[in-house]
Parts: structure tokens; C-alpha cells; sequence
């Protein structure tokens, strides 16, 4: 607090969850024992938060009586690691096995102006060269959780603004892949609630329900993957999109990105997975040649954007990460981005992404070597190995061989490389290899989409991780954008710029006195 100004508390929610009851009369079933607050209240060490983060500015008090004249004696509470512990409060997600003395905290306050946003207080207690707000690459599960809540309203919203205006016939003829499911639930709603207002249609989606069953096997990121939730009990629930983010529940956020990417690896007529649908059209190699060379340009600029201007080691660097390193996942990589590159190289490459623990085998490593060679696995091959758009890869191979190269020279370069991507796909008579591989691109794809919207709202990174994973917080994020995030949400979706320094006073009251003041633009 702040002398005589300002007490701030904080205060424990006593309400049982989901009752829309914020009374105690149904008490929550962890913070409703008294014990439980009585051990968070004792692993909090105040004194180090006043010292480290608040400069000593405050000081601490036990009780909103405990100044002027209401002031009255309440017993204190000692700060003691041991009751934590104690009460159950370490364990995974929690405190793990350390000392609550040694939690970093970082805090970020922004006041909110009519054209941009201050940065009124940015610290934390890391005694180190690392900035933890804007410096640093955190899983922040909660705030994936968010960017992804956001994702999906963005979704809704934008299906309102293209069929509301429909009559219901007009609605009827929209033709969906079936996979699409907030297409299809938007067409659904708006059939039945005619003239819906989008406020509505949204408070509509927050009630939609998912399972947090963790029983299900995900195949996503290139693999077959399952997850877990925080609390066992919520296994059994089947929760609304309002209900997943208050207790946090997993397995809700990767249902709902689940359907987030499937809906813009399904919407667009056109798009790669409606070529799926009839393998016996005789106009598919047509089209199918047209698609590719279209959707290929496409990607070729946009990994263009991403790399041109890098060094070789920094598009290394920006390539590796969306990547989780496997030593075959590392070969398909290095053998498409430096295909000239010798043996020695790649044993380098994988000592530097892999940690020590998994080391591999030199006889593994030649052989790897040799297997993910340009002239025994396809680009495709190498492309789905790595979980890397194809493409993407080639655009970090050839600008290393050919720094300085335009984006026309690059369109011009992978004509073949376009084709080759998409074709292969519809060669093979293995239906289920076939598919694994056309999905596993189309989810590449889908996530391109969602990292884009992403940096519309401040998302760090220049890449995410293409896996259901990133709902939870796999590609991580920093806590200086979530709180510009924050700043998008409450200014109405707008972003407004975040303004650092107005001015500096330098030697006030001498003949050396200097300001400097911030102009706009």
C-alpha cells in the first residue's frame, strides 16, 4: 500500500465453481477450508515482493484495519514454506519441489490512454540480465488458453458478418466439408435464430459443451498424442467454452483448437482437403496442378516475408522454433536447408538442437544422413519427417545458398518444387499413409492461419508450434503480451501502440538541465 492512500487486498473466491453464486453459502472445494487459505497466505514471502518488485515503496499490513483510527491487533501471518508444503500446495503446476522464496514474479502495468497505452511499471524480481516480461519464451499455459478462446470468437464472428444477412434458403444451399464443425453449428444457430445480433450469436457460442474426457488419442503435430487435465475429477465433465478456462480444464481447450484448426483446414472451396472427396474425378490432376502452383505461391511469399533478410544462422535459428528436435526430424531438416552440406555438418547441427541426454548414435547419424538425402526422400517426405511446411523448408535452404534473392526469384525457382509439394500426395495406393500425410500438411496450414491471427494480437513469435499442444501453452508467450492482449480485450479489440518513454529530464536545475520529449509518428 501506498501511506495513507491506497490498501490493495487480495481476496480468495469462497464460491463454489459454476454456481453463479459468489457468496460462501456453497463454498469452493479447495479454498472453502480454512487451513488451505491460511498455507497460500503463508507461502506468499511479502517482504520479499515489497523489496524485490515494489523497491520497498509499501509496507506490509494483516488486516484492512490496521491503520488510522481503525486500526486494531490481528495476529500475523508469518511467511512459512514448510505450511505450504504442508497443505499440499507443491506438487506439478504448483510449486514443485522449491523453495516458494524463490518463485519469480514479474509484473507489467499499462494505463490506458485514448490513443495508446503507457507503460506505467515493468519489473521483476529476477536478479539477472534477462528482462522476464519481454525477454524471455515461457509456457504460459493460460494465456495460449486465451489466444485461443480469442481465436475461435474471431471465428464466430466472422461467420456472423458472412451469413447473417442470408434468408434461410440461401443458407440452406451452403455447401460444408463435415469436419468444419463451427461452420456448421454457425449455419445451424443462425437458421434457427434469424436476425441474430452478434452479441448474441457469441454469448451462444460460450455455451457450447466439450467433453474433458483425456481418454481420446489426438493425431496432431505429426503424431498420435494424448492429454491430461490438472484435475482428475473434471475427466468425468462435459464443460461449456464459458466453464473450460475457470478451472483451466485441458482437455476443453484441445477440443476447441481442434475445431478452430479444422475449420480453416475445411473452409475455403477449394482448398486442399475438398480435393479429398472424389479420387476417381478426371478433372483432379487439372485442378490439382492449378492448386498447387496458386496455393504454393502463396506460401513461397509468405515464408518469403518470414526469412528474407536473415542470416543463415538466423533463419536457422527462427526455422527451429516451431520444431521439436527428433534426430529424424533434424535430418529431414538439415538435409533440405544445406543439401550440400557434409556429414560433419549434420553431426554439428544435431549436437546443437538436441539435448545431451538423447544423444545418438554416430552409426544412426550416418545412417540418417544417408536416408533423408534429397535424392532418396521427396520434399513432401522431408516436409512431414520435420512437421515443417514444406516450403518453408525449401525457402531456408535456398536463401542460404542464394542470400539476397527476391521473391519473384524464388517464385520463378520452385515451380517444380510447388507442384511436387501438392502432387505426390494423390500418387500413392496406400490410402492410410495417404491421408495421415495430407492431413498432417493441412494442419501446417491450418496453424499458418492461427499464427496470423495470433499477431494480430501481440503473439510474440513468428511461428507456432502445429500441434493441439499450442492451446496449452507449446509455443509459448511472454507475460509483456498478454498484457497487451489484455489492453486489446478491454479497448474493444482495438490495439492501440504502447508508448515506453514521453520524456527524459536530465540534470534539472543546473546550467546542464536537457529534456527530451517523445513526438508521435
Amino acid at each position: 500500500i501506498a501511506p495513507g492512500i491506497w490498501i490493495v487486498q487480495m481476496w480468495f473466491n469462497l464460491s463454489k465453481p459454476f454456481d453463479n453464486d459468489p457468496s460462501a453459502d456453497a463454498p469452493h472445494p479447495i479454498l472453502g477450508d480454512l487451513r488451505v487459505r491460511q498455507a497460500i497466505t503463508q507461502a506468499v514471502n511479502r517482504e520479499r515482493i515489497n523489496k524485490e518488485l515494489l523497491e520497498g515503496r509499501v509496507f506490509d499490513i494483516d488486516s484492512p484495519f490496521d491503520v488510522g483510527w481503525m486500526q486494531c491487533q490481528v495476529e500475523p501471518f508469518v511467511y512459512d514454506p514448510e505450511a505450504a508444503k504442508a497443505a499440499g500446495l507443491q506438487g506439478k503446476g504448483l510449486l514443485g519441489h522449491g523453495d516458494p522464496a524463490k518463485v519469480v514474479y514479474s509484473v507489467t502495468l499499462l494505463e490506458r490512454g485514448e490513443q495508446m497505452n503507457y507503460l506505467r511499471l515493468q519489473t521483476d524480481n529476477f536478479d539477472q540480465p534477462l528482462d522476464i516480461n519481454d525477454g524471455a519464451k515461457l509456457d504460459l499455459g493460460s494465456t495460449a488458453k486465451l489466444r485461443t478462446l480469442v481465436s475461435y470468437l474471431d471465428i464466430i464472428a466472422n461467420l456472423h458478418q458472412r451469413y447473417s444477412a442470408l434468408d434461410a434458403g440461401q443458407l440452406k444451399e451452403i455447401e460444408l466439408d463435415p469436419k468444419d464443425t463451427l461452420s456448421r453449428w454457425s449455419l445451424d444457430y443462425l437458421l434457427q435464430h434469424p436476425g441474430s445480433e452478434l452479441d448474441a450469436m457469441l454469448q451462444a457460442a460460450l455455451e457450447r459443451r466439450y467433453s474433458a474426457n483425456p481418454a481420446e488419442s489426438f493425431f496432431t503435430g505429426g503424431g498420435l498424442h494424448t492429454f491430461n487435465n490438472f484435475r482428475r475429477e473434471d475427466n468425468s465433465r462435459t464443460l461449456s467454452v464459458r466453464e473450460g478456462p475457470r478451472n483451466s480444464v485441458n482437455l476443453v481447450f484441445v477440443r476447441l483448437m481442434r475445431d478452430v484448426v479444422h475449420h480453416y483446414m475445411f473452409q475455403a472451396p477449394g482448398s486442399s482437403a475438398t480435393l479429398l472427396r472424389d479420387s476417381k474425378d478426371p478433372r483432379r490432376a487439372e485442378y490439382l496442378s492449378r492448386f498447387a502452383d496458386r496455393e504454393g505461391r502463396e506460401f513461397i511469399h509468405r515464408f518469403v516475408a518470414k526469412y528474407q533478410g536473415q542470416s543463415a544462422a538466423q533463419a536457422e535459428e527462427l526455422l527451429m522454433q516451431s520444431v521439436r528436435p527428433t534426430p529424424a526430424r533434424l535430418a529431414s531438416i538439415y538435409r533440405t536447408i544445406a543439401p550440400e552440406a557434409g556429414l560433419d555438418g549434420f553431426k554439428t547441427f544435431v549436437k546443437d538442437h538436441l539435448d545431451s541426454e538423447r544423444e545418438v548414435d554416430p552409426d544412426r547419424l550416418a545412417k540418417l544422413y544417408e536416408q533423408y538425402s534429397p535424392d532418396k526422400a521427396s520434399l513432401a517426405d522431408r516436409g512431414f519427417v520435420a512437421t515443417v511446411h514444406p516450403l518453408e523448408l525449401w525457402v531456408v535452404g535456398y536463401l542460404r545458398s542464394h542470400p539476397g534473392a527476391t521473391a519473384a526469384q524464388m517464385i520463378a525457382a520452385s515451380s517444380a518444387e510447388r507442384q511436387t509439394v501438392y502432387r505426390w500426395l494423390f500418387s500413392t495406393n496406400r490410402k492410410h499413409a495417404q491421408d495421415s500425410r495430407i492431413l498432417s500438411l493441412l494442419e501446417v496450414e491450418g496453424f499458418l492461419e492461427i499464427h496470423r491471427q495470433w499477431k494480430r494480437m501481440g503473439y510474440p513469435f513468428d511461428a507456432l508450434v502445429p500441434s493441439y499442444a499450442s492451446a496449452l501453452g507449446a509455443s509459448a508467450d511472454r507475460p509483456a503480451a498478454l498484457a497487451e492482449l489484455m489492453g486489446i480485450l478491454v479497448n474493444g479489440g482495438v490495439r492501440k501502440p504502447v508508448e515506453r518513454i514521453q520524456a527524459l529530464h536530465f540534470a534539472a536545475a543546473t546550467p546542464y538541465e536537457t529534456v527530451l520529449q517523445h513526438q508521435a509518428g
